[in-house]
């Protein structure tokens, strides 16, 4: 079972005021035009941390934090580097490419590192593409969502989806606000913990796979017993499919090496973190992960 590692302190830095973002920051925003209904986000090297927010402006705000624009030695000569995706066009290491129905947000690979606070409008579908090795926070969001993470933890807050995440190494923190009734939802994990909130009154069909780690849950579940697994505490491949509130549309959680958390939003009871133990050595001491939602959550355990 894996141990959650300390939530970033993007978490906490995520709830400071846009204000104080933009007076430390460089800043670049746009409108973009009545028909684009799609927002795109690539970031394929190492970055910093980047946190996605959902708000009731018509205009897309970027703010990198601590941004230096790189040099290019070969311009005094005349040569510049380029790249499939094209030039920096932001002047903080982005390149924007705006079509009829979407905007593409990239960031260019030879640019230095930084942290990006990116603000766009609640209602754009979005899609997330991060394979940097920063901490990745994104919230309040009304449209479809698909996230990739490849490295670094991933906090995903009131939503409503329909969704589709991935985490390949690091925690996935899920909260749904309501659960989008006419898409399925699926979120997955390879190597970290997934805890997962959604309303009560959800109606919904279950599937949770567990290969090496726990699948826990506070929810009252109609299980189908044809095919619940019998040994609870067994080592290996563990299915889970069940109905909720009479059934409805399909939530699916899957984790290869990280246990899997389903709870009530805004509910700590009835799924209480162990209390961490000091360490014997040789033996390190197994911790449950934390289940505290996300928003009061300042941090957890760290991994041993």
């Amino acid at each position: 079972m894996n141990k959650l590692k300390k939530l970033p302190t993007l978490i906490l830095f995520s709830l400071l005021p846009a204000v104080g973002l933009a007076a430390e920051g460089a800043k670049h925003s746009f409108i973009p035009a009545d028909t684009v209904h799609e927002v795109q986000l690539t970031f394929v090297e190492s970055y910093g941390d980047i946190f996605i927010d959902g708000t009731d402006a018509k205009e897309i705000t970027i703010i990198a934090d601590d941004y230096e624009q790189p040099e290019d030695e070969d311009e005094a000569d005349g040569f510049v580097s380029v790249f499939s995706i094209g030039r920096d066009n932001t002047g903080i290491g982005l390149t924007i490419e705006e079509n009829e129905n979407s905007v593409k947000i990239t960031g260019v690979p030879n640019s230095a590192s930084s942290d990006y606070s990116i603000r766009i409008p609640h209602h754009f579908s979005l899609k997330v593409n991060i394979m940097g090795n920063g901490d990745t926070i994104i919230q309040n969001f009304k449209g479809e969502i698909e996230v990739a993470v490849a490295e670094g933890d991933a906090v995903i807050r009131n939503i409503s989806g329909p969704a589709t995440l991935h985490n390949m190494n690091g925690d996935l923190v899920v909260s749904f606000s309501e659960v989008f009734q006419e898409a399925p939802t699926s979120i997955t994990n390879l190597n970290g913990d997934t805890v997962v909130s959604i309303p009560p009154d959800t109606q919904a069909n279950l599937q949770m796979k567990s290969l090496n780690s726990d699948i826990r849950t506070n929810l009252n579940i109609a299980y189908d017993t044809d095919k619940r697994d019998p040994y609870r505490h067994n080592i290996g491949q563990r299915t889970v499919t069940g109905v909720l509130n009479g059934g409805g549309v399909l939530i699916s959680l899957e984790s290869i090496n990280g246990d899997i958390v389903l709870k009530k939003a805004g509910d700590k009871s009835g799924l209480a973190p162990r209390p961490p133990k000091p360490p014997k050595p040789p033996k390190v001491k197994r911790i449950r992960p934390s289940i505290d939602d996300v928003e009061e959550v300042e941090e957890v355990e760290e991994l041993n």
